[in-house]
């Protein structure tokens, strides 16, 4: 399933709803979902309060998502998708998400 932001990540009990809607596609038989569009940091946001991976006290939300998917027997891929230009040209910020995410 293609990359879609959804909003449901910045709305009231986002990562609950998130996670119920990706579950959804998986046991309709997607092989992998690609998330909407998570920032690696605050300078990164697509918009004031958008969605972001920026510390480990995230991490945990975002499992909520991951871990539904996963026991609808589909897998799920974050987009790491930083919102300004001079963070797309930065891979020590994408390996500093990627080292939290594999960590946990």
């Amino acid at each position: 399933m293609g990359s879609m932001h959804t909003g449901l990540e910045e709305a009231k009990n986002g990562f609950q709803r998130l996670a119920a809607f990706y579950a959804e596609r998986a046991k309709g038989g997607v092989g992998l979902i690609v998330t909407g569009g998570v920032s690696p940091n605050n300078q990164g946001l697509v918009f004031p309060g958008a969605i972001s991976l920026d510390d480990e006290s995230k991490v945990a939300e975002h499992q909520i998502v991951t871990q539904a998917v996963h026991d609808a027997g589909s897998k799920i891929c974050m987009q790491i998708l930083p919102g300004n230009p001079p963070f797309w040209y930065n891979p020590s910020l994408w390996c500093e998400v990627l080292e939290m995410v594999v960590a946990k």
